[in-house]
């Protein structure tokens, strides 16, 4: 079967940089960037999920200057929706962990 993408959206300052792409399928792939602040951040879908069987992907973002820091960002997995999910995200330094970091977010799977 073809599938081919029926509804999207690009990346602006506009929708906060997020996009999305929606196939006929019913298939998505979303994602956004979210910037650093405080630690732990609730991440509101752009498009709702059919159920919380859905892949994350998360990417820590550290500016430069911050040597011997890691950039740590993971799922809190009682805090999974089909509309949003936590993240802990927090820079690390050894055993030090500070203020929350910057990340790119995706999610897959079947949409609403």
């Amino acid at each position: 079967l073809l599938d081919f993408v029926v509804e999207s959206q690009l990346p602006t300052a506009e929708n906060n940089y997020t996009w999305y792409r929606k196939y006929k399928s019913g298939w998505i792939e979303q994602g956004g960037y979210v910037a650093g602040g405080g630690s732990g951040v609730l991440v509101t879908l752009i498009k709702t999920m059919s159920d919380t069987n859905y892949q994350i992907s998360l990417t820590g973002f550290l500016h430069s200057g911050t040597a011997g820091n890691t950039a740590s960002v993971s799922t809190d997995r009682g805090v999974i929706t089909a509309t949003n999910f936590y993240v802990n995200n927090y820079v690390e330094n050894g055993s030090n962990k500070g203020s929350g970091v910057g990340f790119w977010w995706s999610v897959s799977g079947i949409a609403q």
